[in-house]
């Protein structure tokens, strides 16, 4: 019988506890991209783990970091992975076909409650658990979804316009640029960093945000080893020469835990993300949007 190969160790770690006692491997040389920010793949689907189980797990995930007792690190864990194995349904492509559901749990799962595997069902689930990671010290803006006559005001009149811009009934018929211009206008509106709906009024948010890039940036270029360095190093380079212009302290995105820094050792906001975007010009993203185009 054929070794099976994750993509990732996480990916490789999460099959085994969906399938005791089946042997898996993770990639040779893979390293986990950011201490608590768990990554499961680059941009392939994969081919251990269907849709349906991806969000079983992502929702197992999030019930675990709500139990009574949990610490803030672990909190944060388990509302991030919940937040990457969600955003794994999307590699499979919308509208989900047949294919992306090939386990007993991931079809049960899509008979029972096929509302959960819409692109708008998935983007939503994403931001709720975003959302939840307020409750373990991240900062998150308030009352996303709660009884805000304005911003619930807005909110709709941004989609209607979009709507009818696109002439759809319903966000889920949208395609995936479509789903993604949404996502990005909404973000706008919420005054969010638009790329990772971070909010931008604390350095705290922007350090995350770099260490987003620097993951990107190692799962995007998984088989492009030369081209992978060559970004981190020219991100790296403006990361050192931003810290002694601002006289900060310089971290390395592989072991800070930037939401236990305290907030007398925090940048600046607005230089902070001055840098975010900059670093995403380097890295060959949109500075606002952080999608790769070049």
């Amino acid at each position: 019988m054929p070794v099976l190969r994750a993509r990732s160790t996480y990916e490789a770690r999460l099959f085994m506890d969906l399938n005791p006692g089946v042997a898996c491997e993770g990639p040779e040389g893979f390293e986990a991209v950011e201490p608590g920010h768990p990554l499961y793949g680059g941009r392939e689907p994969s081919e251990l783990i269907d849709a349906g189980q991806w969000v079983w797990a992502a929702a197992k995930f999030a019930e675990m970091a709500a139990r009574p007792g949990v610490d803030a690190p672990t909190g944060r864990l388990r509302l991030r992975a919940a937040m990457a194995a969600v955003l794994e349904v999307d590699k499979f492509g919308h509208p989900l076909t047949d294919a992306a559901f090939w386990t007993p749990l991931g079809r049960r799962m899509r008979e029972e409650q096929p509302e959960r595997f819409t692109e708008d069902a998935v983007f939503r689930a994403w931001e709720t658990y975003n959302g939840d990671l307020s409750r373990f010290g991240v900062e998150t803006p308030p009352d996303m979804y709660g009884p805000a006559a304005e911003r619930r005001i807005a909110r709709d009149r941004v989609e209607r316009v979009w709507l009818a811009r696109h002439g759809l009934g319903h966000p889920r018929d949208a395609g995936p640029a479509q789903s993604t211009e949404l996502r990005h206008e909404l973000r706008r509106l919420a005054g969010q960093d638009v790329a990772t709906g971070f909010v931008t009024d604390t350095g705290r948010t922007a350090i995350s945000a770099y260490n987003r890039v620097h993951g990107d940036l190692r799962a995007w270029f998984t088989g492009e080893p030369d081209e992978r360095d060559r970004r981190l190093a020219a991100i790296a380079d403006l990361r050192s020469a931003w810290c002694a212009r601002e006289h900060f302290p310089e971290w390395d995105p592989d072991s800070i835990e930037e939401f236990d820094l305290p907030a007398d050792r925090l940048p600046p906001a607005g230089p902070a993300w001055e840098l975010v975007r900059a670093v995403r010009t380097a890295a060959g993203q949109d500075p606002e949007t952080g999608e790769f185009v070049r």
